[in-house]
């Protein structure tokens, strides 16, 4: 489990799934904690990172609530809809409450916070 605290707006948690991103995952859940400032890009939200890790399983179609990892600039991004992505993204995880949150997060400084392993 995780959560992202939105600074000033408010809290999403979700899920990792390392049965997807074993490498991608293991690297998030050593981190514990990761912060940026969210950014919009068409339908999905992310932000940028400092987790190196290759592409695992990667795809451009994205139902609401999946969560990403882009390999080349090391970024998270969540599907606020069901869209396709403008380049292949590593599947990771899964928004469970609160994404209406992030419809309201971009430019909002974030942390994800992981919750237990």
């Amino acid at each position: 489990m995780f959560k992202l605290i939105v600074q000033g707006v408010g809290e999403a948690s979700g899920v990792l799934r390392r049965a997807i991103a074993p490498r991608t995952v293991s690297e998030i859940l050593k981190s514990k904690k990761l912060s940026g400032y969210f950014i919009s890009r068409g339908c999905m939200i992310g932000f940028i990172t400092d987790i190196i890790s290759a592409p695992e399983k990667a795809k451009v179609e994205f139902k609401e609530g999946e969560v990403a990892f882009s390999p080349p600039d090391r970024s998270l991004w969540i599907a606020l809809e069901d869209c396709r992505s403008n380049r292949p993204l590593t599947p990771i995880g899964k928004i469970l409450k609160g994404l209406e949150v992030l419809e309201m997060a971009s430019g909002k400084a974030t942390t994800l916070e992981v919750l237990e392993g």
